[in-house]
């Protein structure tokens, strides 16, 4: 399925990417499920906020491998992720 990422320690999310319209902007992408599974600190390179225009508020976890996983920002090991890794 287009914009669904399998990753084995975490399996199954959706994001989809959107493209900026000169009249209408809109984000990079917005997230249409979450990973309830904790990622690994050592599998993770960086995070990013959704924008608010997308439905489903969420931060997005860069991996090492360059897979981007969208994650509920109100559960306590998204939150330990981000203290974690910093300032983005």
């Amino acid at each position: 399925m287009a914009g669904e990422l399998l990753h084995p320690a975490v399996g199954r999310h959706s994001f989809s990417p959107l493209f900026p319209s000169p009249v209408d902007p809109v984000p990079a992408f917005c997230c249409f499920s979450l990973t309830k599974r904790p990622i690994p600190l050592n599998l993770l390179k960086s995070f990013e906020y959704t924008s608010r225009r997308c439905n489903l508020a969420a931060i997005v976890f860069l991996t090492k491998r360059g897979h981007k996983i969208c994650t509920d920002p109100s559960e306590a090991w998204v939150q330990d992720r981000i203290r974690a890794l910093g300032p983005s």
